[in-house]
Parts: structure tokens; sequence; C-alpha cells
């Protein structure tokens, strides 16, 4: 599965598993159905209320241009205020992210909303789906140009931690935490990936991280304190004993 890290102005890293095609082109799908149902039901009472004659230039108006520049406004409205999100990306747990800054600009959902037009609205979506099946971010032409990229906000594997994770399963001779039991896989990945990314990325807002991390869960199972020293080991043992207990 092809990921993404972005950096925080901490000097975090946060790794993203990039959209497919598939949810791209769910997420755009719904997206057409809800513009194009709304716009549908807007113009028809529009038109009954004041009982309008349109010419053809008037319909080439209400059934093109505007469509048109509606679609791409929903988009760059949607986007821009609901944090990278359409109601599409919403219900498929997607979402747009800026490429090389952490804070997104009002440009990267703009330029995104006018490449519409040739990504999907004049070559039927075929010219993004090639972009985003040939390039190495999934980016269509809209992204490349706005640098941005669209990203999974879920893990592919649905948190199934036994699955991924790469522990010794030997047995423990006692349990020391028992309070684990009340703890999701969930909960556990966020331990893991802290740990990850603290291998990888040995600075210090990751060490900070990890403290923080080995002292909530210290408070939750009713522990004392963990010596900052003591982190990494501490969330080592905990996650090779949440395997024991709970596998």
């Amino acid at each position: 599965m092809k990921s993404i890290q972005l950096v925080t102005p901490q000097q975090v890293y946060i790794e993203y598993q990039l959209a497919t095609l598939g949810e791209r082109f769910g997420a755009k799908m719904i997206d057409g159905l809800l513009f194009f149902l709304a716009y549908y039901l807007l113009t028809n009472l529009f038109l009954s209320i004041f009982g309008l004659v349109m010419g053809d230039w008037g319909m080439a108006v209400l059934f093109f241009f505007l469509p048109l520049f509606g679609f791409m406004l929903y988009h760059f409205l949607f986007e821009f205020f609901k944090n990278g999100q359409t109601p599409g990306k919403k219900l498929l747990s997607l979402r747009v992210v800026p490429l090389g800054t952490w804070e997104p600009k009002i440009s990267h959902y703009a330029l995104r909303a006018v490449f519409l037009v040739p990504d999907l609205l004049f070559s039927m979506g075929v010219f993004g789906g090639l972009f985003i099946s040939g390039t190495s971010l999934r980016q269509r032409l809209g992204d490349m140009v706005a640098s941005t990229a669209v990203v999974r906000l879920k893990s592919a594997s649905d948190f199934q931690l036994h699955n991924i994770l790469k522990i010794n399963e030997s047995k423990i001779e006692e349990i020391r935490f028992p309070k684990l039991r009340e703890l999701s896989d969930r909960d556990m990945l966020v331990v893991k990936e802290t740990l990850q990314r603290y291998r990888k990325y040995n600075n210090t807002a990751h060490r900070k991280a990890l403290y923080q991390l080995s002292k909530q869960m210290a408070e939750h199972l009713g522990l004392p304190p963990v010596p900052p020293r003591e982190s990494e080991k501490f969330l080592k043992a905990l996650l090779k004993e949440y395997i024991v207990i709970t596998r």
C-alpha cells in the first residue's frame, strides 16, 4: 500500500496511506449524485416559482454553464471549509492534504476545483483516472498543479493489530498489566506507531511524544510514573503483553 509522510511544525512525522483510484472514484460518484440531485431540485423549484420560459441561451446557461461552475464551487467550498473533505470523501474517510507544507492554503483547493474540468468533466474521468493510476503519489492533474494528495484517514487493515505487529509471541510468566484488557486494538496501534516513529526519527519531538504516551498509559493502568529513559522499554512490554492476553 502506497503512503506518504507529512511533517508537523513540531517535526513529528505522520504517515498516511494514499487513497486508491477506486476509493476516489467512489467519493466522486457520491459527490456527483448529491450535487446534481440538489441542482435538479433547486432548478425545478426556481422555474416553477417564477414560471420562466428559457430560450436556447438560457437553457445552455441553466443546464451547462451553471452546473459546471456549481460543481467546481461545491468542491472548493467543502474542501476549504471542511478541512479537505467533501461529503463523498468524508463518507469514505478520505481527505485532501497539501504536500511540502502542513497548513493548507486557499490556492490548494482553488486549483483542485478548477482542474476538475480537464480531469473529470470534459474527459468523463478518463484523464484524471490515467494520472491517478500512473503517478507515484496517485495524483490527478489538479493535485499535481496544486501540490496536494488524497489520503485515507483509516488504515486499510481495519486496525487488526494481531496481523501486523512483529513481536515475539512467546508466553509471558505473569500478567503484569491486567487493565490492558480494557484497551482496544486502536489504542495499541497508537503505541506501535509512536514506537516506530521514535525508532525511525529519533529527535526531540518524538522522544517527547514517547514519554508523554508512556506517562498516559501508566496513569490509565494505575502505575507509578515511568522514567523518561524507560519509556520505550515500558511501551514495548505493554504491546507484548496485550497481544498475549488478547489473542
